[in-house]
């Protein structure tokens, strides 16, 4: 019998080859943004939402913050980026560190491409 309130067919099949990283995106307050059909899982049954979850990921990304001008003098984004995603095991909170540093370097190879600073 089918759980009417869990849906698992919105989720992603990791075997389907969905990026999941490219789907989730996270507010400065460290609040998580996922598509509209992932809403119930994600912000219900899981709870990635809940207040503790977004104070922490906001602490992490201020924290971050903090040493990520230190890290520039040795390392690029993409550097810092792999760096990350490579310990193990996984530095609290790497999704929205990885986010930004994705988002900050989407920005940037645009604003070269099109000329603005």
């Amino acid at each position: 019998m089918a759980d009417a309130f869990f849906n698992a067919s919105a989720l992603p099949n990791p075997a389907s080859g969905i990026n999941v990283e490219e789907k989730i995106g996270y507010e400065r307050d460290g609040t998580m943004i996922v598509p509209q059909e992932w809403d119930i899982e994600i912000n219900k049954i899981l709870n990635l939402n809940a207040p503790v979850l977004i104070l922490n990921r906001k602490n992490a990304w201020e924290a971050f913050i903090k040493v990520y001008p230190k890290l520039r003098e040795t390392f690029s984004d993409q550097e810092i980026i792999d760096k990350l995603s490579s310990q193990h095991p996984a530095t609290p909170f790497l999704g929205i560190l990885l986010y930004f540093l994705r988002v900050k370097k989407l920005y940037n190879e645009e604003s070269k491409t099109s000329g603005k600073v």
